[in-house]
């Protein structure tokens, strides 16, 4: 079960902590894809050599992290498993008496394909990890049905799934939850998280910071899937997901 990894990438072409963990693992650079957005990123990544630390270096015009994910759906065959990463992610941590990093590639390959099995095994497309490294709440085997956060996500390259490009936020938990409408089921391995940096410079830091945008997001996915999502009434601009038989 081949799968490769697929980073897509926005202002920052100077380092990639993503790239530099496919590194320390010996990841096969002849699967490791690469999508650049803009054409001064595209220039600027082949400036720096980031591109040649992929098999594939990849450019379209996009606006949104989900149109440049999406550059990636569409050079990729139909059936093919794609890991989607993004690109700060430290390390990938288990939870076995405390948060343990997978750090050999035997370890990263064994719980992206148990990922690929799940999913297969639930009749679905994706999956995903839990949402923050803390070794007290990542318990269990897996979540069927879950909203997963888009630092790592799993997915069978399928024809008419891919990310909604009109999204500038939120692109991953809408995906989750057309897929969860399509095929019952989005799995969430629940004993693995990602060490990451989020809200980085660069990448969609303008987008997050626009918070009157996050929260008309949150508002529009509610509205869609009322049967799914709920929004956080602590936290503006969060949702939540509906506890099953409720809204």
């Amino acid at each position: 079960m081949d799968f490769y990894v697929g980073i897509a990438s926005y202002k920052r072409p100077e380092a990639s902590r993503t790239l530099d963990y496919l590194d320390s693992l010996g990841f096969p650079k002849e699967r490791r894809i690469l999508s650049v957005q803009t054409e001064e990123d595209r220039d600027a990544y082949t400036r720096s050599g980031l591109s040649e630390r992929v098999g594939t270096f990849l450019y379209r015009e996009a606006s949104t992290a989900a149109g440049n994910r999406n550059t990636i759906l569409l050079n990729v065959p139909e059936g093919t498993n794609v890991v989607f990463m993004d690109d700060d992610i430290k390390q990938v941590v288990m939870e076995d008496l405390g948060l343990v990093p997978l750090d050999t590639l035997e370890k990263f390959e064994r719980m992206c394909k148990l990922g690929f099995a799940t999913a297969q095994k639930n009749r679905t497309i994706c999956f995903g990890l839990y949402p923050v490294a803390n070794a007290y709440f990542m318990r269990g085997g897996y979540k069927k049905a879950a909203i997963c956060v888009g630092t790592l996500i799993g997915m069978v390259a399928t024809p008419g799934i891919t990310f909604c490009e009109e999204l500038q936020t939120k692109e991953d938990y809408e995906l989750c939850c057309r897929i969860i409408r399509k095929y019952g089921a989005c799995i969430r391995l629940d004993r693995f998280a990602c060490d990451a940096l989020h809200y980085s410079k660069g990448g969609c830091e303008d987008a997050w910071k626009d918070k009157g945008g996050v929260i008309r997001v949150a508002e529009l996915l509610v509205a869609k899937y009322p049967d799914i999502l709920k929004l956080n009434p602590k936290r503006p601009g969060e949702v939540l997901m509906v506890k099953r038989g409720k809204r």
